[in-house]
C-alpha cells in the first residue's frame, strides 16, 4: 500500500505544468523545397521539402503542407513529424505523381501543431510576406513537347508611377536556340474581348524571361484594375499561346512636398495659401492643425481637405496653431506634411474678427466683493465714457473716458468712488456713451 502511493505522489510531482498552461502555438522558422519545376511526363517526380519549427512549451508534434494544383482538383499533404521536438528542421518528400495537372501548383497553408493540441495556419498570403516560395512548376506533356510559355507571374514594376508590370514566364520547349535567330515571344493583353499586342522580344534559349507590359489602369481602393496577359510563343515549329495570368499594378510614389505654406489671419479667420502642387496625378490637398510644432499629423488632426492651394479654418479660442499640408495624388498616395507654419491668436478680435455692433455686457462677476470686470464693444473707433452711479443718480466713478479703437474692451472696479475711498454695499448702475450709443445695466456690491 505505501508503494502506490509513492507512486502516485511521484507522478503528481512530476506530471510537467506546461500541458494544462500551454495556450501558445508553435511558430515556423523556415520552410523550401527543390526543385521548383518538375516533369511528369514520363514519371513521378518527387520534391524535397524542408520545415523548421520552435515551440517554448509543450514540443511540436507535426507539421503538414497543403499543395494543390492549377483547377484545385488534386492535392498533396506532406508531412513533418517533430515528435515532441522543441525546435528542429524537419525534411520530407513529396511524390508528384506521373501525369499530375500541368501547370503552376500553389501552396494553400501550412500548419503545425504542438503536443498539447495548440495551432498554427500560415496561408500563402502569410508565406508571401515572409518571402516564402509558394509555387511549384508541374510539366506534363501531351505531344510530348510544352510547346506554349508558362507564364510564373505578374507583378508590379516597385517605386515607380504605376501603369507597368513585370511578366516572368517559363520558356517554349521550342525555344532551343541563341540570339541568332528569329523566333520571338509577343505580350498581349485582354481588353474586354479583345486581345491586344503590346510588344515582343526575341526567343534565345532563356529558361526564364521577364518582360515589361503597360496597365490600363493603377489598382486603388476604389478600383483593383486586375489586368490580364498571355505570352504567344512564336517559333520556327508554328505559334502556341501561353494560358491567360492577371496582376495589376500600383502607382507607389507620393507626390513631393507642398511648398510655400503660409497663414494670415482676417475677421477671426486663419486664411493658408501655399504653392500647387507639380504632381501631375493630384486628387487633393489634407490640412492638418496642431497646438504644439511637434504635432502628429494624422486623423485626428486633420481639419479639411481641398483641391485648391488654400484653406479657411475660422478658429473659435485663444492660443498658439500649427498647420501643415499635404498633397494626395489620385492613387491615394499621400506626401510627408509640409514645413509648418504658425499662428498667434492673442486677442479676441483676432479670433472673432471686429465686432458688428457697439454692447455694453454684464459685469462679472455679479454680485461681486470688491473688483468685478465690465465688457464692452467697439464696430468702429469712437469717443468712449463709462460711468457709475448710485441708485440716488449721483456719479460714483468714471472708469473710461476718452478716444478707444474699434474692437472688444474690459475695464475693471474695485468698488471705490472717483476719490479712491471705498463705497458701501448696494446696487449700482453702469453706463457707456460711445458717439450716439448709450445702454446702461445694474450690479451689485456685497460686503
Amino acid at each position: 500500500m505505501k508503494h502506490i502511493m509513492i507512486t502516485i505522489l511521484v507522478a503528481i510531482l512530476f506530471t510537467p505544468v506546461f500541458a494544462q498552461d500551454d495556450t501558445t502555438s508553435p511558430s515556423m522558422t523556415y520552410f523550401s523545397f527543390t526543385p521548383d519545376t518538375v516533369d511528369v511526363t514520363d514519371g513521378p517526380a518527387v520534391v524535397s521539402l524542408t520545415l523548421g519549427a520552435i515551440d517554448d512549451l509543450s514540443g511540436i508534434q507535426y507539421g503538414q503542407a497543403s499543395f494543390y494544383s492549377p483547377s484545385g482538383e488534386q492535392n498533396y499533404w506532406p508531412y513533418f513529424g517533430f515528435v515532441g521536438s522543441m525546435a528542429d528542421t524537419i525534411t520530407t518528400q513529396m511524390e508528384i505523381e506521373q501525369f499530375s495537372e500541368s501547370g503552376l501548383w500553389s501552396i494553400y497553408y501550412i500548419s503545425l501543431y504542438d503536443e498539447v493540441g495548440n495551432g498554427q495556419l500560415y496561408y500563402a498570403s502569410d508565406l508571401d510576406s515572409m518571402g516564402i516560395q509558394t509555387s511549384l512548376l508541374v510539366n506534363y506533356n501531351d505531344d510530348p513537347y510544352l510547346a506554349e510559355a508558362i507564364i510564373l507571374d505578374v507583378e508590379d514594376i516597385p517605386n515607380d508611377q504605376g501603369g507597368r508590370v513585370y511578366i516572368t514566364f517559363k520558356r517554349s520547349l521550342f525555344d532551343t536556340d541563341g540570339l541568332g535567330r528569329t523566333e520571338m515571344y509577343t505580350v498581349e493583353r485582354l481588353d474586354g474581348d479583345q486581345w491586344v499586342g503590346l510588344n515582343s522580344i526575341g526567343a534565345y534559349d532563356s529558361d526564364v524571361y521577364v518582360v515589361e507590359a503597360t496597365t490600363l489602369a493603377d489598382s486603388t481602393g476604389d478600383n483593383d484594375a486586375v489586368m490580364t496577359y498571355r505570352i504567344i510563343a512564336n517559333m520556327d515549329e508554328g505559334s502556341f499561346e501561353s494560358d491567360p495570368a492577371s496582376g495589376y499594378s500600383v502607382d507607389n510614389i507620393a507626390p513631393g512636398l507642398v511648398a510655400g505654406l503660409e497663414a494670415n489671419v482676417s475677421d477671426g479667420v486663419v486664411h493658408l495659401s501655399w504653392t500647387v502642387s507639380e504632381a501631375n496625378d493630384l486628387s487633393h490637398y489634407v490640412v492638418y492643425r496642431g497646438n504644439s510644432l511637434d504635432f502628429t499629423a494624422d486623423e485626428g488632426s486633420m481639419i479639411g481637405e481641398t483641391t485648391d492651394p488654400g484653406f479657411a479654418d475660422d478658429v473659435t479660442e485663444l492660443g498658439d496653431y500649427y498647420y501643415v499640408v499635404t498633397v494626395v495624388d489620385i492613387h491615394e498616395n499621400e506626401s510627408d506634411p509640409s514645413d509648418a507654419v504658425n499662428v498667434t491668436l492673442l486677442s479676441l478680435v483676432d479670433v472673432h474678427g471686429l465686432p458688428e455692433e457697439y454692447a455694453l455686457h454684464q459685469n462679472y462677476p455679479n454680485p461681486f466683493n470688491p473688483t468685478t470686470t465690465l465688457r464692452y464693444d467697439l464696430p468702429e473707433d469712437a469717443t468712449v465714457s463709462v460711468v457709475i452711479y448710485d441708485m440716488m443718480g449721483r456719479q460714483v466713478r468714471t472708469l473710461v473716458s476718452g478716444q478707444a479703437s474699434a474692437g472688444y474692451h474690459s475695464t475693471m472696479w474695485n468698488a471705490t468712488n472717483d476719490l479712491g475711498s471705498s463705497i458701501s454695499a448696494g446696487v449700482y448702475i453702469y453706463t457707456i456713451q460711445a458717439g450716439e450709443f448709450r445702454q446702461t445695466k445694474k450690479m451689485v456690491l456685497l460686503k
